[in-house]
């Protein structure tokens, strides 16, 4: 490997902990946010979410939004998850490149989910015990990226969400935000890439009680590498609202055949995996991920993608 490719993997990674450095702890761990997360595409969860390096990336508005800048064509896709019956989750979203260096995607989110106890604080009043809350929280939102590329070798983009909370439950609360997420990507050698992002750079979520609060922060740190047809993604996740606090994440992707993908995640409490079944212009993902209720990414998911 080069030095001028060293260096700039090495440059990538400063950066990204300079941007990440200065940014102040923030008021909310930021879980209600989680469930829009969850509408990351079936094959995404199957390899434990480590898109953040891999170029083309259908589910760049979900995670590292540079990943997309490559990508071609038109897809329209559509997700569903269900686990047992207190969590239910849809998407349907449409990614399209601009002329071959940038691409945009937007995606429409729906989620409900019945619980026992909100971990997020500052819902109501600061004196309220609301772990002891029980209910259902729903949320609807509109998902969007723009990514580009930068000669040969860069990429970077730019990701937001906007949505709707509510709580159904004895504080009824309501609650509208927004995120926004950049993220920058670089092809080292013709086999291996790094990434990086900040989730939720910024944020506010303002809640008809009068709260208004931050979702944390967290910085992502992705390589992924390809060999003899088989793809492997690392990615680092760093939370600056809990500093200390980090995982690791393993994912794998292979073609066993031509049109079928087996995929293995390794996520650090539990394990996913799933396959990717492409006929023509249909492709069908399917991803399960063990562990138990309490694990977010837990439960079967099922992804219909139709390029166009």
């Amino acid at each position: 490997m080069s030095y001028p490719a060293i260096a700039s993997g090495w440059a990538i990674v400063i950066l990204a902990v300079m941007v990440a450095g200065p940014v102040q702890a923030a008021v909310s761990d930021g879980t209600q946010l989680e469930l829009l997360r969850l509408t990351a595409p079936a094959a995404s969860l199957a390899a434990a979410e480590t898109d953040g390096a891999r170029t083309g990336n259908v589910a760049a508005g979900f995670h590292n939004p540079a990943t997309g800048s490559r990508f071609r064509g038109t897809v329209v896709h559509s997700l569903h998850t269900q686990q047992s019956s207190d969590r239910d989750l849809f998407s349907l979203g449409v990614v399209q490149s601009l002329g071959g260096q940038m691409a945009w995607g937007v995606s429409w989110l729906q989620s409900q989910e019945v619980i026992g106890k909100l971990t997020s604080v500052n819902v109501a009043t600061p004196t309220t015990d609301i772990d002891t809350i029980s209910g259902v929280y729903s949320m609807n939102g509109l998902n969007g990226f723009l990514a580009w590329s930068i000669g040969e070798s860069w990429d970077v983009g730019i990701a937001g969400t906007v949505f709707v909370n509510h709580l159904s439950t004895e504080l009824g609360a309501s609650g509208v935000g927004a995120t926004f997420t950049p993220g920058i990507r670089t092809q080292m050698t013709p086999d291996w890439a790094l990434g990086a992002y900040l989730d939720n750079a910024l944020s506010t979520v303002s809640w008809d009680t009068g709260t208004t609060e931050t979702l944390g922060r967290t910085l992502h740190l992705s390589s992924d590498y390809q060999w003899a047809g088989l793809g492997v993604g690392v990615e680092y996740l760093a939370s600056l609202s809990r500093l200390g606090q980090g995982n690791v994440r393993w994912g794998c992707r292979g073609a066993l055949f031509p049109a079928l993908t087996l995929s293995l995640g390794v996520y650090p409490s539990h394990i996913a995996c799933g396959f990717s079944v492409a006929l023509g212009p249909v492709q069908l993902d399917y991803a399960y991920a063990g562990g138990s209720q309490d694990v977010l990414e837990s439960g079967s998911r099922v992804t219909l993608g139709f390029r166009l």
